[in-house]
């Protein structure tokens, strides 16, 4: 199987003159947790996370700690907010390269790379790394799954 079959192809992206903030509103509004980042003539260059955004209010030290269930509350840290400044950066400070998989490519390779990576969705592309769609764990479980009914 393909991914171009299986794969999301209305997709909301953002262009690399845009801010943190309008990332931070095109994830809020439409709840999404990947937005590929493209250029003016729609190739994919990068992709944000909403982890990558998190990242921005999240404290360093609480990557170091192993067990939670002591944490009841983090008091302040818990109402943290970005600055202003964070806010107005460009897109292409939090965004990371873009992982992709082609719309030609097996699904199995796209699981993989889902997988190794530990995120949720990926961006897909033509073979002039144009972005055509977004694939995702539940995109490809359900194609697999489905074979099974046949």
């Amino acid at each position: 199987m393909k991914v171009q079959s299986n794969m999301k192809t209305q997709v909301f992206s953002i262009t690399t003159d845009r801010t943190v903030r309008d990332a931070v509103v095109m994830m809020v509004e439409h709840h999404i947790g990947c937005l590929p980042v493209v250029d003016g003539e729609n190739r994919l260059v990068g992709v944000i996370y909403q982890r990558d955004l998190l990242s921005l209010v999240i404290p360093s030290f609480v990557r170091l700690v192993s067990d939670f269930a002591y944490v009841h509350d983090f008091g302040v840290l818990d109402d943290h907010e970005p600055s202003v400044e964070e806010l107005s950066h460009p897109v292409s400070n939090v965004m990371r390269p873009p992982l992709k998989v082609c719309d030609c490519d097996s699904i199995l390779l796209a699981v993989g790379l889902l997988h190794k990576n530990g995120i949720a969705d990926l961006p897909v592309v033509d073979e002039s790394d144009h972005l055509v769609g977004l694939v995702s764990h539940v995109d490809i479980g359900g194609a697999l799954m489905q074979n099974w009914l046949d």
